[in-house]
C-alpha cells in the first residue's frame, strides 16, 4: 500500500468548473495515494480590488461534506486545502481595506510592505523571530 501524495494548485474558475471535485475524485480513485493537497485562491478579485467570490471557503466547505460519515467517506487519509493570495495592485489593494497608501520613502512599520520592497526603499531586512 503506497502513502502517494496529489497536489494541485489551482485558478480562479476552480469552484465553476468543479476542478476541487475533480481532483478529489482523482484521488480518490488513485490505488497509490493517500493524501490530497489542493492549493485555490483566497479570493478572485474584480477590477476595482473586490473580492468577486471566495474559492478557498467554498472548497474547503465542499471537501469537508466527504468526512464525518462513514457513507460520504473517501479512500483519503487527509485532504488539505490551503489558500494562496492573487497578486492586486497595491492601489487597488489600499482602495479595497480603505487603507491610504503609504507616501514613497517611507515603510509601513504596520507590514503591508513585503520584504522586497522595504528592500527596494533602501531598509534593511527585517529579522525572523529566534
Amino acid at each position: 500500500m503506497g502513502r502517494g501524495v496529489i497536489a494541485e494548485v489551482e485558478r480562479g474558475g476552480t469552484p465553476t468548473n468543479n476542478q476541487d471535485l475533480k481532483d478529489l475524485w482523482k484521488a480518490h480513485i488513485a490505488a497509490d495515494v493517500q493524501h490530497l493537497f489542493l492549493i485555490v485562491p483566497h479570493s478572485n478579485w474584480r477590477a476595482d480590488g473586490t473580492a468577486r467570490e471566495k474559492p478557498f471557503k467554498l472548497v474547503a466547505r465542499r471537501l469537508s461534506a466527504f468526512s464525518g460519515d462513514e457513507r460520504r467517506e473517501i479512500d483519503l487519509l487527509s485532504a488539505h486545502v490551503f489558500a494562496y493570495w492573487n497578486l492586486i495592485s497595491t492601489a487597488a489593494f489600499s482602495q479595497a481595506i480603505g487603507h491610504r497608501p503609504t507616501p514613497p520613502g517611507r515603510t509601513d512599520p504596520g507590514g503591508w510592505h513585503t520584504e522586497a520592497a522595504r528592500q527596494e526603499q533602501g531598509d534593511p531586512p527585517t529579522r525572523s523571530p529566534d
